[in-house]
């Protein structure tokens, strides 16, 4: 069996807050692929939140899912913690889009299993090639 790294109380925190900030965003109309490229290339060393509102909306509520947006939010926070990867190179081989696939199969998984699943599918898509931090 495969060794789980479980991360810290406050590392799961980040998570959420990444979580609910994906779900506000959504729920205020904008588009998520678009917001998810603009948020995870963010530096994070100095967020720029002033370029947000110049982000498209969505034109309608078709494939609208704010409890996707909020699992995908936090899957990233915890992929970014558990890989050492940059968002930007995270989006590489896990767009949005993915991410949303990926929901759709694992949203009633456990968090860690989830990841370690996302982690798995990301190592053959060719994203982490034994890079992953444990």
């Amino acid at each position: 069996m495969a060794e789980t790294m479980v991360i810290s109380m406050s590392d799961l925190y980040i998570c959420d807050l990444q979580g609910d900030v994906f779900r506000s965003y959504a729920d205020e109309g904008y588009d998520m692929e678009a917001f998810t490229r603009w948020y995870l290339n963010m530096d994070p060393d100095r967020p720029d939140w002033s370029t947000v509102e110049a982000l498209p909306r969505r034109s309608d509520d078709a494939g609208y899912d704010a409890d996707a947006a909020e699992w995908i939010g936090f899957s990233y926070a915890y992929l970014l913690m558990r890989t050492g990867k940059t968002g930007a190179e995270l989006l590489r081989y896990a767009p949005y889009e993915w991410m949303l696939k990926a929901y759709a199969k694992l949203s009633c998984v456990v968090e860690d299993r989830a990841v370690e699943i996302l982690m798995g599918l990301l190592t053959t898509r060719g994203a982490l090639r034994g890079e992953i931090q444990r």
